[in-house]
């Protein structure tokens, strides 16, 4: 747990100062998120939050050092801009991928010299070319003859990196062929037209997608850059610098983990870029450093357990769209407009029709689907309907008399059903969605794996779905999920939620960010401390 300590990290630029609480080695997310929970209790907030464990932004670099100590990390200001991060990121060495003039004024901020920044977007503002020219933030990429003249107009002693694109059949997550990268065809051509300009190329950039699916596309691309670094020399540049980008991952996983990819970057560096060559080599790492560093906890606002709806079709009846039902599945004793069922008081034309099979009356005053299914997998109604033949599915509040009709147990605020029960979906509301920190869901295709506290009984598991908090039926978290049975006010945790997240998140319907918690164990926050004031001591 905490160890008590919080620490205070200075920020830049006039900014107060920022808490990072201190743990100890044996603590778990488990019991940071639950103490946070308490606190949070205390004074009545049910506001998510983001633990931001800056230690792994430590590790993350140490482990870098260590399985590729040759490439030099400019990290991707776009993947998280979290002003403690960067601080952290910053004070730790770190070099900077900024793609606009915000971008660069946000790191300059830091201290942070220009030289450890590179202006890494094709297509550049004139005016943010221009402030780059002013703070002489001078290495940036471009991909064609356009680019060079608006950089040789407003930037002319620029470091210039030549972005090419890298071949067609590579498959990721995001791939940029069609927007960035000149044709490796149409190299000579452009750097013949960049020498008639009198323009200074120093290298080529290249980038194989985020979340690529083989780790092989680095070996292959940099051998390709081999030869274009030739034909560079040859027309008189002299070559110093190769960036090969981004596209690590964030969290190892069977099929593709940074010591792979290193691995594969290493060799395919030694074969064709010695170091006899010359050449610098850097890469633009953004998920790679803060895909762990952020953990997004959030609670449950509202809950409903849903059937699907029922469509007539012979002697079955289909599911089809959802249908609300409380957790007791109980009938409204009112009737309407003989022969049809009404969904929850929904219109006619949303009526469910009874065969005449199953219209036989006996004087109750309710229906109730009995959830079993036919040969074919379709749900059935049970053939007991009201007086008149007619049933409102309800909302409204059982009745102890109905607890264990239609196979459902009512013990404890928990419903069990029977092994068999397939109708019934457990529909989750919570404070955060896709316009918000799972932004990432809808972009990267994330699949969203959320963790439970100690107070969460996961024996049995439902089928269930997880909606975000706006007013748009878009913002769905988790779609047709197995995960217990959650009561309202209840809080999961979301881990490696730092990548593409908080900076695509809009705030649509007036939802506000999660609050943050900075934390680190104690161990790591000594050996930030010491990089921190090794750095200052260098000036």
């Amino acid at each position: 747990m905490s160890t008590g300590v919080t620490v205070q990290l200075e920020m830049a630029g006039g900014h107060s100062s920022v808490s990072i609480d201190l743990y100890n080695s044996v603590t778990t997310m488990d019991d940071l998120v639950q103490e946070r929970v308490s606190r949070l209790q205390a004074y009545e907030h049910d506001t998510t939050f983001i633990i931001a464990n800056i230690g792994t932004l430590y590790s993350q670099l140490s482990k870098w050092k260590e399985l590729m100590p040759r490439v030099k990390p400019f990290y991707a200001l776009k993947c998280n801009n979290d002003p403690v991060v960067t601080k952290v990121l910053a004070d730790i060495g770190l070099g900077f991928d900024c793609a606009s003039q915000s971008e660069i004024e946000q790191i300059l901020q830091l201290g942070v010299h220009p030289s450890r920044i590179v202006f890494a977007n094709p297509n550049k503002h004139m005016s943010h070319l221009r402030f780059a020219a002013q703070n002489n933030v001078d290495l940036m990429t471009f991909d064609d003859i356009c680019e060079v003249l608006k950089i040789k107009q407003s930037f002319p002693n620029a470091r210039l990196l030549l972005r090419i694109k890298t071949r067609r059949h590579f498959r990721a997550r995001h791939t940029f062929n069609k927007k960035f990268g000149c044709d490796p065809c149409l190299v000579r051509s452009l750097l013949i037209q960049c020498k008639q300009l009198s323009v200074n190329v120093v290298g080529f950039s290249f980038h194989i997608g985020s979340l690529p699916e083989e780790n092989s596309y680095f070996t292959t691309t940099i051998a390709d850059v081999s030869d274009l670094f030739q034909i560079g020399e040859e027309l008189g540049f002299r070559m110093t610098i190769l960036d090969i980008g981004g596209g690590f991952p964030g969290v190892d996983t069977e099929k593709q983990s940074f010591q792979k990819v290193a691995k594969e970057i290493n060799e395919a560096l030694e074969r064709h870029f010695p170091t006899s060559r010359g050449v610098d080599v850097i890469a633009e790492p953004g998920r790679y450093f803060v895909t762990s560093c952020y953990t997004l906890a959030v609670q449950v606002m509202s809950k409903k357990v849903v059937a699907e709806s029922f469509e007539a079709n012979d002697q079955n009846v289909k599911m089809n769209e959802h249908t609300i039902v409380n957790e007791h599945i109980i009938v409204n004793e009112h009737s309407h407009q003989n022969g049809h069922i009404y969904q929850n008081g929904c219109a006619p034309d949303n009526k469910l029709t009874l065969d005449s099979q199953s219209e036989h009356t006996n004087g109750d005053s309710h229906i109730i689907t009995n959830g079993h299914t036919s040969a074919n997998g379709h749900i059935q109604v049970n053939r007991h309907t009201s007086a008149n033949g007619h049933a409102i599915l309800s909302n409204l509040d059982t009745v102890e008399k109905h607890r264990f009709q239609n196979g459902l147990s009512h013990e404890n605020g928990r419903i069990e059903r029977p092994d068999h029960e397939t109708a019934y979906v457990y529909m989750y509301f919570i404070n955060d969605g896709l316009f918000g920190t799972f932004s990432n869901v809808r972009t990267d295709q994330l699949v969203a794996r959320p963790s439970f506290l100690k107070d969460c009984d996961t024996k049995a598991m439902h089928t269930s779905i997880l909606w975000g908090p706006t007013c748009a039926e878009s913002d769905c978290v988790m779609k047709e999920c197995l995960l217990p049975e959650l009561r309202v006010g209840q809080w999961l945790f979301f881990q490696n939620m730092g990548a593409y997240s908080v900076t695509q998140a809009c705030g649509f319907n007036g939802i506000e960010p999660p609050l943050k918690f900075y934390v680190c164990d104690q161990k790591t926050w000594d050996l930030i401390s010491h990089e921190i004031d090794l750095a200052a001591s260098q000036g």
